[in-house]
C-alpha cells in the first residue's frame, strides 16, 4: 500500500508543479506587458521632454529677441532726446539771431529815417 501513497504524493506535487509553473507564465507575462507599457510611457515622457526642450529653447530665444529690441529702443530713444535737445538748441540760437536781425534792421531803419529828415 505504500506505493500507492507514494503515487498520491507524486500526483500532488507534479499538479501543484504544473500550477505553479501556469502562475508563473500569467506572471511573467504580465510583468513582460508591464515592462512594454514602462517602456512605451517612458518613449512618450521622453519625446515630451524634447518637445518641451525646443519650445524652451525658442523661447529663451525669444526674450533674448525681445530684450535686444528693448535695449536698441531704449538707445534710440536716448538718441532721439539728445537730437531733440539739441534741435530745440539750434533753434533757440537761431531765434535770437532772427531777433538780433530784426532789432538791427529796425534800428538801420530809424537811422535811414532820422537821416532823411534832416
Amino acid at each position: 500500500g505504500s506505493s500507492g501513497i507514494n503515487a498520491e504524493y507524486g500526483d500532488r506535487t507534479s499538479n501543484m508543479l504544473n500550477e505553479t509553473k501556469s502562475e508563473f507564465e500569467v506572471t511573467r507575462s504580465s510583468y513582460t506587458k508591464s515592462l512594454s507599457d514602462l517602456q512605451s510611457e517612458i518613449d512618450s515622457i521622453t519625446e515630451q521632454y524634447k518637445e518641451c526642450k525646443t519650445e524652451s529653447r525658442r523661447q529663451t530665444d525669444l526674450v533674448e529677441q525681445l530684450q535686444i529690441a528693448a535695449s536698441a529702443t531704449k538707445t534710440l530713444k536716448v538718441n532721439l532726446q539728445e537730437d531733440l535737445t539739441s534741435w530745440k538748441a539750434k533753434y533757440e540760437e537761431a531765434r535770437i539771431e532772427c531777433l538780433q536781425l530784426y532789432t538791427a534792421q529796425t534800428e538801420f531803419q530809424h537811422e535811414i529815417e532820422r537821416l532823411q529828415g534832416e
